[in-house]
């Protein structure tokens, strides 16, 4: 292979040749002339010495220049080369402006913009990264928290161009290393699998499978949160306990797919009636639970709700081939009268709803303090059959007492 002299090398070659060539024609001259002194023959030799030797010390030295220089651009292509390999978008930016100077190559790959496209857009970061709520990346708060801690750490959402939502996470660092704009380093990375994940985990925990609706653990996150402010705000809240009479008929002749089916379309029924700050919940099985704040004793409001209920809840259920209609027994109880814990509020609920059953099922009962008295009269006796049979616990007849 042909070995190709670098321009510099020639650039210094052709500068130390002119001086050089010059030297040596005046050597020639005192060689022929005899009548010049043996010491002007000699000082233009050590002359055209001296320059041969900077001559090659100058080619060495520019030599060495070119292979730092070959070394740093190869080093510099391998750190790019690994910057754009990460599974991470790595980039400066001046501050305030939010400008980026500098994008690695992987920006294509995770948020579908190529990296030009960011340093072209002087307004990127506020034309596509937002905060959690859609609103664009709070540039006064981010400027706060770095003059606190000089490094911050915040998530934020991009669209990228085919419509896809991703989430981003970036590790932010401020430099000050004297330029007249203060810069920026971050380093982003996607995190919208852990947000899944972390969406699913919370479905798991809080809302029911089969419904969608919250289930016990988030109504009881929500009653205690609304038994707060009302206690803040003097002011009432009601919980409706909701159970479908003879439901498990349905399970025993049908199959509990039809069951399903039945209880997804119940819980749509309830949802339509209630206000936008109520919320309902399933408890499990056919017992449905319905938090309303800002409610009082009046009756009034519960045989409105309760009628409307039972309305849907008379209307044919479509399954397949069947028909199906269900009928529903509804208890009610009242903050601050009726309790003012979550515990008491539910289990007064819940027993108003066995009265109701208790009356004929198919309609409402509002909770009164009768009925926690004639139950605490009716358990000494339950506990006795209950020991008698092998069983500790209160049947059912205890209950709709």
């Amino acid at each position: 292979m042909k070995k190709i002299v670098p321009k510099q090398r020639l650039n210094v070659a052709l500068l130390l040749l002119i001086p050089l060539l010059t030297w040596t024609a005046v050597a020639v001259v005192l060689l022929r002339d005899a009548t010049l002194p043996s010491t002007a023959f000699g000082a233009a030799l050590l002359s055209i010495a001296a320059l041969l030797a900077l001559a090659g010390l100058l080619w060495r030295t520019q030599g060495q220049a070119n292979a730092l220089a070959r070394a740093l651009a190869r080093a510099q292509q391998r750190q790019r080369a690994l910057q754009d390999d990460i599974d991470a978008v790595v980039w400066e930016a001046d501050w305030p402006a939010m400008r980026f100077t500098y994008v690695s190559g992987h920006a294509a790959c995770m948020t579908g913009y190529p990296a030009p496209a960011w340093l072209a857009d002087p307004l990127f970061w506020q034309r596509h990264l937002r905060e959690r709520d859609g609103a664009p990346v709070n540039r006064a708060a981010l400027g706060s928290a770095l003059r606190a801690a000089r490094a911050v750490e915040l998530e934020h959402r991009l669209t990228r161009p085919d419509g896809d939502v991703i989430w981003l996470r970036s590790s932010v660092r401020a430099l000050d290393d004297g330029a007249p704009l203060l810069r920026l380093r971050g380093v982003t990375v996607d995190v919208s699998s852990d947000k899944q994940a972390s969406a699913r985990l919370h479905a798991l925990a809080y809302v029911d499978g089969l419904t969608e609706l919250p289930n016990r653990h988030s109504f009881t996150d929500r009653i205690s949160a609304a038994i707060a402010v009302a206690e803040h705000d003097r002011t009432g809240l009601a919980v409706m306990f909701v159970d479908l009479d003879h439901f498990n008929r349905i399970n025993d002749n049908l199959g509990h797919a039809v069951g399903d089916q039945v209880l997804k379309v119940v819980a749509q029924r309830i949802a339509s009636c209630l206000r936008s700050g109520d919320t309902v919940a399933r408890l499990g099985g056919d017992e449905f639970i319905v938090l309303m704040p800002h409610r009082d004793a009046h009756a009034a409001h519960y045989a409105d709700l309760a009628a409307s209920l039972g309305a849907l809840a008379d209307a044919p259920i479509a399954v397949g081939q069947h028909q199906l209609t269900v009928a529903l027994s509804i208890g009610v109880s009242v903050f601050p009268q009726d309790g003012v814990d979550s515990t008491t509020l539910m289990r007064h609920a819940d027993l108003a709803m066995y009265c109701a059953k208790a009356a004929g099922r198919n309609r409402w009962c509002l909770f009164e303090p009768a009925m926690a008295q004639e139950q605490a009269r009716a358990l000494p006796a339950a506990i006795l059959r209950a020991s008698s049979r092998g069983r500790c616990a209160p049947d059912a007849d205890t209950r709709a007492a």
